[in-house]
């Protein structure tokens, strides 16, 4: 996992990492694994506008049950600030493939979402 900063308010960050869990019982042996990276990053555009966005690649395998998991996941989101008022626009997107050893084909499943959100801060004095 490492981040750097490019310029004044940019980040850029990037994570890679793998889980390996083998194991031993009565039904037999196996092992797990799980193989991760994401590269993601923010800037400050304006003083009111940020930028963020980020890209995640997974895969998953189970010996014992024969399952093997592909994602693909990426983000972006744009937030502007207006005194007490926060104005967010986000979009998703992911795709996923499943399999385990008994299924005749993978499923495969797509998916985007598309959010705008609006925030109002409140807020008093304390003196």
């Amino acid at each position: 996992s490492g981040s750097v900063r490019v310029w004044r308010e940019s980040l850029a960050t990037v994570t890679a990492g793998e889980f390996i869990n083998d194991y031993a019982g009565v039904f037999g042996d196996g092992r797990d694994r799980t193989l991760f990276w994401n590269v993601g990053g923010q800037s400050v555009v304006f003083s009111t506008l940020r930028f963020s966005a980020w890209v995640r690649s997974e895969a998953a395998r189970a010996s014992r049950t024969g399952y093997d998991q592909r994602v693909l996941s990426g983000f972006g989101r744009l937030d502007y600030r207006l005194r007490t008022l926060n104005l967010a626009l986000e979009y998703q997107r992911n795709q996923s493939r499943l399999m385990y050893a008994v299924m005749p084909s993978p499923d495969n499943f797509r998916g985007r979402q598309i959010r705008f959100n609006v925030t109002r801060q409140f807020g008093m004095r304390l003196r």
